[in-house]
């Protein structure tokens, strides 16, 4: 089985990440009606977005006029900046997946031909914990999409190899910008404003029919650093609980065997609790967590073996192993109270920064 070292995920935003189109849709119709035009009903609208908000005006009034599309452009931007959140709304399953990958260490980015002001407002008011990389406007500074230079703008100054990227769209701009910049994981989301026909004759290598597919759909193409430490707590726990088991069943001493079976328990009970929150998206593991866990968990092996009167070994500072296992035993010690400590000040960082987030949306 192939090997995949995907960790970057670019994410369109309207029929991606947010359901947008009752705002824009009210924005346009607001504009037509305001220049005698008749409004559009709104799964109308779905033909005519994806190539930014002049083009979405261009095909509203049918016309090539770009001064005319000049002239009522603000007019119309005015309005949807008044309206951008009346009803639009996250996608289900976007918001704990984005959660998921801003904890495990993945790199995020969403390119929109939507305004750099109304992307950035729409992005912290849906996703207030979730630090994107960069959120990118092909609008403000560049040609919109399929035109590849906004792109090709996020490979370049982030260094991201396309190999290791997955783009997330729902129109065949998004699809054909990704193929145009050799990103070959294409992911077409077919509950945004385009069919499945459009998105796979533009390049989709992969059809997503709702929000909660794009977890699995990430995951089965390699994992991060956070799913790695993961993998390795699992591992190690489980390395640890089975000496435990070990030692008890070879030990005499009664309070030795109790206090191995005990140690052995308390291991699997953590690995179940701590692997049953992260599958349930409650919680993952940060490094520091990990190096608390298992520092403090050999650290209690290590001074059982050495201190719990038993049959089978009794403690001495003459025995070279039992002073190689008390130092290290030491050593770990100190290393689960220092990742305590780090581990601590980062979930007090976070939760101030939660809730000032809070405070300034209030």
């Amino acid at each position: 089985m192939r090997v995949h070292n995907v960790d970057t995920l670019i994410f369109d935003l309207d029929g991606t990440l947010l359901d947008t189109l009752s705002d824009l849709a009210n924005a346009v119709n607001h504009t037509l009606i305001a220049h005698g035009k008749e409004p559009y009903e709104l799964e109308e609208y779905k033909n005519f977005i994806g190539r930014g908000s002049k083009q979405l005006l261009k095909s509203a009034f049918n016309t090539d006029d770009d001064k005319f599309i000049e002239d009522i452009y603000n007019e119309y931007l005015e309005y949807y900046k008044a309206h951008v959140k009346d009803k639009t709304k996250a996608y289900r399953g976007i918001k704990s997946a984005l959660t998921n990958f801003y904890n495990l260490g993945y790199h995020l980015f969403v390119l929109t031909n939507k305004p750099q002001e109304l992307a950035d407002k729409l992005m912290k008011s849906f996703f207030p914990s979730v630090k994107f990389d960069a959120i990118i406007s092909s609008a403000s500074r560049f040609k919109p999409k399929p035109d590849p230079e906004s792109l090709l703008y996020i490979l370049t100054t982030y260094k991201i190899d396309p190999k290791d990227a997955i783009f997330f769209g729902d129109s065949n701009y998004d699809m054909e910008i990704a193929k145009k910049c050799n990103i070959p994981y294409r992911a077409g989301c077919l509950y945004g404003y385009q069919n499945e026909e459009a998105l796979v004759s533009s390049g989709a290598t992969k059809i997503l029919k709702n929000g909660y597919e794009i977890s699995r759909y990430v995951f089965s193409l390699g994992i991060t650093s956070g799913l790695s430490t993961l993998i390795v707590f699992d591992v190690s726990s489980l390395a640890i609980a089975l000496s435990s088991v070990f030692l008890g069943a070879t030990t005499e001493g009664s309070l030795a065997k109790v206090t191995y079976f005990g140690l052995f328990s308390f291991t699997m009970l953590f690995i179940l609790i701590s692997n049953v929150l992260i599958l349930t998206h409650r919680y993952y593991l940060r490094a520091n967590s990990c190096y608390f866990f298992l520092s403090a968990q050999l650290s209690s092996l290590a001074f059982s073996y050495l201190f719990i009167p038993n049959s089978t070994h009794t403690f001495s500072f003459n025995n070279k192993i039992d002073l190689a296992i008390f130092i290290t035993a030491i050593i770990l010690s100190f290393v689960a109270l220092l990742a305590l400590v780090f581990d601590l000040k980062s979930l007090i960082k976070r939760a101030k920064k939660r809730l000032l987030l809070v405070i300034v949306n209030a």
